[in-house]
């Protein structure tokens, strides 16, 4: 009897060890290779039917400048990272347009309007390569001293009929303004 229950009392010891071991090397894993310095390059806002993988490039996802004149201004939106779902191996048509919103700041935020829409974009993406896709540019021409700006950027997967299967869509969060070299959070002021 005694026998038994230093085999059972040894088994659970053997357990709990390979259970922390377990944690231990998974906690290991994420330090080592998952980029946790980093902040979200934006928010996913939505998703519907069947989308693939997608995500908005690192910090920053968009750039920020105005000219010196203070009457025109830009901002390039980076092209998202998008592939093709598992099952199209052989490839698979996604697609993607940003729409550009602006509010003026020292109103009050709230007031948001959609300023612009790009021409959209379709690639081929497989699982394991995704699309190759431009930047979007935007000239804007600010309304006074305190305009503040956003994109959100759609992404769409087509079957091999052209049908639409899958949408996403991602606020960019992390802007970069050209003449302060500084980030800025959830929008572009100008």
């Amino acid at each position: 009897m005694a026998a038994i229950l230093n085999i059972q009392r040894k088994t659970r010891v053997v357990t709990i060890v390979g259970a922390v071991l377990t944690a231990f090397a998974l906690s290991l894993f994420a330090v080592l290779f998952m980029d946790t310095d980093k902040a979200e390059a934006d928010t996913l806002l939505g998703w519907s039917g069947s989308p693939g993988p997608s995500r908005l490039f690192e910090d920053p996802g968009a750039l920020c400048s105005r000219s010196n004149s203070a009457t025109t201004g830009a901002i390039v939106v980076q092209p998202p990272q998008v592939w093709a779902r598992s099952n199209y191996t052989s490839g698979q048509t996604v697609g993607y347009r940003v729409r550009l919103y602006r509010t003026d700041y020292q109103i009050g935020a709230g007031n948001w309007q959609l300023i612009a829409t790009s021409p959209g974009y379709t690639r081929t993406a497989y699982p394991n390569s995704r699309a190759s896709f431009p930047s979007t540019g935007f000239t804007v021409n600010p309304t006074g001293y305190a305009m503040e700006y956003y994109a959100v950027v759609y992404m769409y997967w087509y079957n091999q009929y052209g049908q639409l299967t899958g949408t996403t869509s991602r606020e960019v969060d992390v802007y970069l303004n050209n003449q302060s070299g500084q980030y800025q959070r959830d929008s572009c002021r100008m």
